[in-house]
């Protein structure tokens, strides 16, 4: 048997479900020479993202079973994340255009006033994503779409728990965009520190933990990156003297389990006004 890296795991029955292996230096290197390339027209990418928005919804059903498989959550929240995703891209392509098109202040204030708002989309270069294993897909395309079609090139870095997912992705991706716009790289830690660091790269994301969010923004500090981190919460669940119940009840399970119970942004800790507070417990212990 040959060695391996990381593996996938069904969270359900425990079984391993495929081996991996990081990326070698050399196709790390070969990913960024390819990436500093990008010279495809305003135009081109947005026909491409079209083609990538009818490619998603022809593989809706094969992504949404392999989230379900590796992640763990409801099939049906499965496919609402994949249909979110490309409403996302479709969004942009019907919208992004317009939020680059010059303003003529005259237009707006009249007169004789001739200045424009002019806006600046040269790219900046490539961006690195650094993606988690709760949203798999929903995450990837907060950002791609926007970037490319800026003209960023986007290196991708999935999860090592959603390798399966990432896999399925980064193949459809690189088809629909070009490899000279993006790319798919599994990556150990080191890895990650050394691309950070790498001229190649312009800006880093990422979504995750607090302890991954610190190591980032300190390597990207230290080689002066542009950075945006995506970082756990612990959101509140209140409930005052005058809400409704059942209806409060009902939208504290909806949110504690949604996504399998794991997204940033459910309810973590309940604040129960102590009028409601032992008819609320014996609700939701009802409920659940």
């Amino acid at each position: 048997m040959s060695s391996f890296d990381f593996k996938t795991i069904n969270p359900y029955t425990e079984e391993t479900i495929k081996h991996y292996t990081y990326a070698s230096d050399r196709q790390i290197n070969q990913a960024l020479g390819r990436l500093n390339s990008v010279k495809k027209s305003f135009k081109e990418r947005l026909q491409n993202l079209k083609t990538l928005a009818q490619a998603l919804e022809e593989k809706k059903e094969v992504l949404s079973l392999q989230i379900t498989r590796e992640m763990g959550k409801p099939l049906f929240e499965a496919r609402a994340e994949v249909a979110k995703s490309i409403s996302a891209i479709s969004y942009v392509i019907e919208e992004g255009p317009s939020f680059f098109s010059n303003i003529s202040l005259k237009k707006i204030f009249g007169g004789s006033n001739n200045s424009s708002v002019v806006y600046n989309i040269e790219p900046l270069g490539t961006l690195l994503a650094i993606e988690p294993w709760n949203f798999p897909v929903w995450q990837l395309f907060r950002v791609l779409p926007w970037n490319y079609l800026l003209g960023n090139s986007v290196i991708h870095k999935p999860s090592d728990l959603t390798a399966g997912v990432g896999e399925l992705l980064n193949s459809l991706i690189e088809e629909c965009l070009g490899s000279d716009s993006f790319c798919g790289l599994f990556l150990s830690n080191g890895q990650i520190s050394s691309l950070i660091g790498s001229s190649s790269v312009q800006v880093v994301t990422l979504t995750g933990s607090p302890r991954a969010g610190r190591e980032v923004a300190q390597r990207s500090g230290f080689n002066l990156k542009k950075v945006i981190l995506e970082l756990g919460g612990s959101d509140p669940f209140v409930v005052t003297e005058s809400a409704d119940l059942d209806k409060s009840v009902q939208a504290a399970v909806a949110s504690r389990l949604v996504n399998g119970g794991q997204s940033c942004i459910a309810a973590k800790r309940f604040i129960i006004h102590k009028s409601l507070y032992k008819q609320f417990k014996k609700s939701l212990e009802l409920a659940l």
